[in-house]
């Protein structure tokens, strides 16, 4: 029995290693989709549904810095972010 298991284990992440380029195919997609979706939906409210992650990285952005150095500081702040509110990461709708 359990080299069956391990039979049935080993065909299983054969499936999934051959249809995974499919699944994070439309996993990216599907995601922009999502996104899509809440900006309108913020729009439509008139708010700004990237308010914190805006004032998160204006935060890092200082003269002697390129974007891709404001960036780079930007997502080292988050390992010792202290703060309430997290940039936006989760979209419910």
């Amino acid at each position: 029995m359990e080299l069956m298991e391990q039979m049935q284990l080993d065909m299983a992440n054969f499936l999934i290693s051959q249809i995974r380029p499919t699944i994070i195919q439309n996993c990216v997609n599907y995601e922009r989709l999502k996104f899509a979706k809440y900006m309108d939906f913020e729009y439509q409210l008139k708010t700004d549904a990237l308010r914190v992650t805006r004032t998160w990285l204006l935060r890092e952005k200082q003269e002697d810095r390129t974007p891709t150095m404001a960036i780079g500081h930007a997502f080292g702040s988050v390992l010792f972010w202290k703060e309430q509110d997290w940039p936006e990461v989760t979209i419910n709708i």
